[in-house]
């Protein structure tokens, strides 16, 4: 096996059967034609997939000059920027899964990447904050920023031990919908309440809440807790409070059945709302009023979820989301969890990980799961100016040993 210049220093990749005979034909094909940019893509992708990141780089970046909607060309991009760039660089290239059709697996492997990273650059930032603590300003602090905290479950029935996290989701969505209202995100307050060890019981000290505010940078806070007793009959006390604040905030009551859920956090969001002077118009209010299920079961297996979730379980939160949305198809929010889950399941971890993924989905291609959608949409978006050079790729030729062709030197588009 040969090793070019500028070999990745990730875990070495052994190539797969075709690998070598798909470069001896891509290489070919890319001398005869230097236009063609798919074959330019596909070489790229295979180094990447190699872990020779620097050998694929020149690669790739000319197939993303040229198809810069192609699923394919931008998941490889993304890939090459996170091992050669960093993560932050990465964000900026796998983004754009919003834009990949829904058909295509690379939506999914680069919405998987762009999660994992997301999590990763906040988890490194509150890590940092708490280690810089000591330095940080209270002038840092946004007095518009309003940090909303998991409610904390009072009850014996494990089986609802993950209704709070669920309740407050609820809350976090409505409010989501109010470009007024700026709110920090759920991942940024888990993973302080992970970092510190502290649990959603002991947010609403006043000895604590300066700190909290301070590390957050949040003005305002919300929180508070969850009961419910055998006859299913459900208790929620809720709060609004400033961290700077030294007096033990004050709890509304919200009482009701465990059916009569959705109404009280209405409630919950309503009366929140009016304790931060926010009035309402008619339309703002209409979009609250929307009820996500009626299905408490699927309700139910949403927060577990959601405990999976937030405890890194993303293949146990995947099928707990994906229950929810079987007891209720209606239940999108359920449903994006489920994406989201099922995605960090396959793409989450190092870059070592979405290699693995690459290689398996190379693999399905070859059995006949190629993204054709997705080429034929970068074809299209980009004009008929280039398409006799994007071409399908060649089939595999039998092997011809298992070294790898050195690549030839990168086509002069001029």
């Amino acid at each position: 096996m040969l090793c070019f210049s500028g070999c990745s220093a990730l875990r070495y990749q052994e190539p797969g059967p075709n690998d070598s005979s798909h470069l001896r034909v891509l290489h070919a094909r890319l001398q005869k034609d230097h236009t063609d940019v798919l074959a330019s893509r596909d070489i790229g992708a295979i180094y990447l997939r190699l872990n020779y990141a620097a050998t694929a780089g020149p690669y790739i970046t000319q197939a993303y000059q040229n198809l810069p909607t192609d699923p394919k060309t931008l998941f490889y991009m993304g890939l090459y920027t996170e091992i050669e760039q960093g993560m932050q660089d990465a964000l900026q290239i796998y983004g754009n899964y919003t834009e990949v059709p829904i058909t295509s697996p690379y939506r999914k492997m680069m919405m998987g990447r762009y999660a994992w990273l997301s999590e990763q650059l906040i988890k490194s930032e509150i890590k940092t904050r708490i280690a810089e603590e000591a330095s940080l300003q209270t002038a840092g602090v946004d007095a518009a920023a309003l940090a909303i905290f998991p409610l904390h479950y009072i009850g014996s029935n494990t089986d609802y031990e993950h209704l709070g996290r669920a309740f407050s989701e609820l809350v976090l969505a409505d409010l989501a919908q109010l470009s007024r209202v700026k709110l920090v995100e759920r991942i940024r307050v888990q993973t302080l309440l992970d970092e510190l060890q502290l649990a959603a019981d002991g947010v609403t000290d006043p000895s604590v809440s300066p700190r909290l505010g301070k590390l957050l940078g949040a003005g305002n806070m919300a929180g508070g807790n969850i009961n419910l007793d055998h006859n299913e009959a459900i208790k929620i006390g809720f709060a609004q409070w400033s961290p700077d604040n030294s007096d033990a905030p004050a709890f509304s009551d919200h009482n009701g059945s465990l059916q009569q859920l959705m109404r009280i956090e209405k409630e919950v969001v309503y009366t929140l709302l009016n304790q931060l002077g926010i009035q309402l118009s008619p339309e703002e209010r209409e979009q609250i009023e929307q009820i996500p299920t009626q299905n408490m079961q699927a309700f139910l297996a949403y927060s577990r979820g959601l405990g999976f979730r937030d405890r890194g379980l993303y293949q146990m939160a995947s099928t707990a989301f994906g229950e929810a949305t079987t007891l209720d198809p209606g239940f999108t929010q359920a449903a994006a969890e489920a994406a989201r889950a099922d995605a960090l399941a396959t793409l989450g971890g190092d870059a070592d990980a979405a290699i693995q993924a690459a290689n398996q989905a190379a693999a399905a291609a070859e059995d006949g799961g190629g993204d054709l959608v997705g080429l034929r949409m970068s074809i299209l978006s980009n004009g008929p100016a280039n398409a006799a050079a994007r071409q399908p790729a060649a089939e595999a030729v039998s092997a011809q040993g298992g070294i790898l062709p050195a690549p030839p030197s990168l086509p002069n588009n001029n």
